[in-house]
């Protein structure tokens, strides 16, 4: 995560008006990282996501919307033909990670990585039955953690623009906080006004307005409407959070809701709140979202980084001399939303900052290059005597073993280290609320789809 923070640095700083590109691929790489320990699948991992997102979503294709087309003939059927094309290119890839992943582990060549902790412990009892589900499951995992983050992470970008002055609080709350280094995430409890603006981005422009959809279990009655067992509903995360009793002036951004006594939202102590886990954009019970220690810890780490190296600004027409908009209010159409494509400056806080920025993604990357060479030569062994993975700890490099940080005498001051449960935690979760992947791969008929839109 830290090594892919000091990469996006360096590369908004070499190409800032590539900055939405280069935002969502950062995000991509953490993910693939993590899930298959090599953020050079990010082009094709980012290209998927987005692809399985347009499909899911009432914006994509028109049998998301006219289900009965959904349920033509084959031969009449280009809605069908073109998503499991789809599908079958995603399930491919996604099954030569797994196969790659379980290569590399029988060379002694696979650092930690998600990939790798399920197929160390397939042995055990799980709720999975092969590598198909298995595939699906990591896969999956990878894509839902890219676009749930580039979406708050781009607002972010629009709030702070917009709010100068809350800009300026952050960014003095890090420089005193962290004494002019880098923030890590063991700066957080210190960090409250951070904290808030992320916490008030995801309030004012929540990722999945819509909310996702649920199935009741039993006849309801609501309000005096009643609801039939099996109805689909849709929370409806806007709703909820502009309830004015809880979020007086909700359409306003106001971070001060988090951090002042007497407002209805105000928790105490501000070491630990505010906090994204819990809000009603991550949902409910079984369907509630794994991932959200590591999407507040993305946003911590990102938006901290943004704070040390910049001051966030409207571009300057260069015709003009005016400040070009950055519109508030529009965004694509999909499930999972973002802001539509618009221009801005990052303008290095200093000379000096910025000649450090880039001084700590030269010096990463070394370290890196080194760590996979230690890696691949053998130079330690990342399991314990009795043959478990001892504590995996998470630096610049992403996931590391323990041994290869000891080793590592100059790169990356702040890494933190985790145990291997952490990690294992989001796994296992899932493995626990994952039920069942449809057969895609079964002969095409009408009356087994691929995807039932009816069902979306």
């Amino acid at each position: 995560m830290y090594f892919e923070c000091k990469r996006w640095l360096a590369r908004l700083i070499e190409d800032p008006d590539n900055f939405q590109a280069i935002l969502e691929d950062m995000c991509s790489k953490v993910m693939c990282q993590l899930t298959w320990d090599d953020p050079e699948l990010s082009t094709y991992c980012t290209k998927s996501a987005w692809g399985l997102l347009r499909q899911m979503s009432p914006a994509g294709p028109i049998t998301n919307v006219l289900t009965p087309l959904w349920h033509l003939p084959w031969h009449l059927n280009p809605w069908k033909r073109a998503e499991r094309k789809r599908h079958d290119e995603q399930q491919d890839w996604w099954m030569e990670r797994l196969t790659t992943t379980r290569e590399k582990m029988a060379k002694g060549e696979m650092r930690p990585c998600f990939t790798r902790q399920y197929l160390e412990k397939t042995s055990k009892k799980t709720t999975l039955s092969g590598d198909y589900e298995a595939s699906c499951v990591l896969g999956m995992l990878a894509l839902v953690g890219i676009f749930t983050v580039v979406g708050p992470l781009s607002y972010y970008l629009v709030a702070m623009i917009h709010h100068p002055k809350w800009q300026e609080a952050v960014q003095r709350e890090v420089d005193e906080k962290c004494n002019g280094r880098l923030p890590t995430l063991e700066d957080a409890p210190n960090l409250p006004i951070l904290r808030a603006c992320i916490k008030e981005t995801m309030r004012w422009r929540p990722n999945v307005p819509t909310g996702v959809a649920h199935e009741t279990e039993a006849d309801d009655i609501f309000r005096g409407y009643f609801i039939p067992k099996g109805t689909r509903i849709l929370p409806l995360d806007w709703a909820f959070l502009r309830n004015c009793d809880k979020y007086p002036d909700p359409d306003s951004f106001r971070p001060e809701r988090w951090l002042e006594p007497g407002w209805p939202t105000y928790q105490e102590p501000l070491t630990q709140f505010p906090t994204i886990k819990g809000m009603t954009s991550f949902g409910w019970g079984q369907r509630q979202c794994l991932g959200q220690t590591l999407t507040q810890d993305e946003l911590i780490v990102a938006c901290g980084a943004l704070a040390w190296a910049f001051t966030l600004k409207p571009k300057t027409d260069p015709k003009t001399g005016a400040a070009l908009p950055v519109p508030t209010d529009k965004s694509n159409s999909l499930l999972i939303i973002r802001p539509d494509p618009f221009s801005m400056a990052f303008e290095p806080r200093s000379e000096k900052r910025k000649e450090e920025a880039l001084r700590l993604w030269s010096q990463a990357e070394r370290d890196d290059i080194a760590a996979r060479k230690a890696f691949l030569e053998g130079l330690g062994n990342d399991r314990g005597e009795k043959g478990e993975p001892e504590a995996v700890p998470i630096n610049g490099n992403g996931v590391k073993t323990d041994w290869l940080c000891n080793k590592m005498r100059d790169g990356d001051k702040e890494r933190q280290n985790v145990s291997l449960d952490r990690l294992e935690q989001l796994k296992q979760d899932i493995l626990i609320h994952i039920k069942s992947v449809p057969d895609l791969h079964a002969e095409p008929t009408p009356t087994a789809p691929i995807i039932n839109r009816s069902t979306s």
